[in-house]
């Protein structure tokens, strides 16, 4: 409680304001052994009016041989008690820039970023550079169009990352400061390849591999790719590359084939998977491969009588990029050889025959392109009697 004045008298007042100081200038900037320039100070009280007579200070010690900065502090009191200080900032010598990197910031994969160091600063001139580092983390190429604004994008992995930047700021006298931030970059989900189940087929049939239940992650994806890793060479029809099909051509032997699947998204990502598929052997046919790069050939066949089937070899090098669009066989009247259907397999084609009568013949084939071109082979068939 305090008094306030009635006549001659001070009367409980209840006043709790405190004076109020004023140095001009509060900070002074002095080369190294000057003399320290004192502020002027005065101080006044909403009751007590000009209370600067009352003032204590300066207090404290500055070193005006070393450079760095001090205070001198001042305090005054009114007459109810209220006390007010005030500090007189004296820097000595050049002073070093505050460098401010800004908050730490978290991104998703492939998100842009910005990084904010316009909270530095230098109290006795400026800043003339903003230097930047990165100390941590997958290899960022920042954008420095504005040095105290860089933005970057951040790398985009299957795994969570911090990318460590260092800033190094230099003001108009050479003298540097740093700080660090980071930015926390969190995981980019990658496709998840499926092949499909596994399966079983006998020799001649045909048979579809399904990649429809891969699924892809932030990015779509961009392709299917498959090879086969066990098993005889079978070529697949890739019309349709998320369910590509085939028609295994064995003749005695049961096995397996065996793919891999690689998935690869639109950030270049990739997945695996494997699928087999098990050929049971027949005895219902003959298979029988024909090297249609060139003539003479011949073959024979036990007369069950089996049906044939005619799977053309070594196409690829004389089609040179065409594809087949056509082949069509001539048989002997007498041979007694039908064609039953035809495959088509990665641009060829592979018919089933009947087994034709005892005896040989000759069979004339026609093969034609989408381009026009056309290649003409006679195949020699012996049916021999059991």
């Amino acid at each position: 409680m305090s008094w306030g004045t009635v006549g001659q008298w001070r009367t409980l007042s209840g006043n709790r304001v405190a004076p109020v100081i004023t140095l001009t200038p509060d900070t002074v900037f002095i080369g190294l052994n000057e003399a320290i320039p004192l502020p002027a100070v005065v101080a006044v009280d909403d009751l007590d009016g000009d209370v600067s007579y009352k003032i204590n200070g300066p207090t404290g010690t500055i070193d005006n041989a070393v450079n760095g900065v001090g205070t001198y502090q001042y305090m005054v009191s009114d007459t109810e008690g209220n006390t007010a200080t005030a500090e007189f900032t004296v820097y000595v010598g050049p002073q070093a820039p505050v460098a401010r990197a800004g908050d730490n910031l978290s991104v998703d994969g492939g998100q842009g970023f910005t990084l904010d160091f316009t909270q530095s600063s230098d109290v006795d001139g400026e800043i003339v550079n903003y230097g930047v580092t990165q100390i941590a983390g997958d290899t960022v190429t920042l954008d420095r169009t504005n040095p105290a604004l860089p933005t970057g994008i951040a790398p985009i992995k299957l795994t969570a990352q911090t990318l460590s930047f260092l800033l190094t700021v230099t003001d108009d006298s050479g003298l540097t400061s740093t700080d660090e931030v980071s930015v926390e970059v969190a995981a980019v989900e990658g496709p998840i390849a499926n092949a499909g189940a596994d399966q079983s087929v006998a020799v001649g049939d045909v048979f579809y591999l399904d990649f429809s239940a891969s699924i892809a992650g932030a990015a779509a994806i961009q392709a299917y790719e498959l090879e086969q890793t066990s098993g005889s060479p079978l070529a697949l029809d890739y019309s349709n590359p998320v369910q590509p099909f085939g028609v295994p051509l064995l003749s005695n032997a049961n096995e397996n084939l065996e793919f891999q699947l690689t998935v690869v998204d639109g950030n270049g990502f990739t997945s695996t998977d494997t699928v087999k598929v098990g050929v049971t052997a027949s005895l219902d046919f003959f298979i029988k491969a024909v090297d249609f790069s060139s003539d003479g050939l011949e073959w024979e066949v036990e007369h069950d009588p089996k049906d044939i089937e005619l799977y053309p070899i070594a196409l690829s090098k004389w089609l040179n990029g065409d594809s087949v669009v056509n082949v069509n066989y001539e048989f002997p009247t007498d041979s007694g050889i039908e064609l039953l259907n035809a495959f088509v397999l990665g641009g060829t084609v592979a018919p089933m025959l009947s087994g034709g009568n005892i005896g040989t013949h000759d069979i004339s084939v026609t093969i034609t392109t989408n381009t026009g071109r056309q290649r003409n082979r006679k195949i020699r068939l012996r049916v021999k009697d059991l």
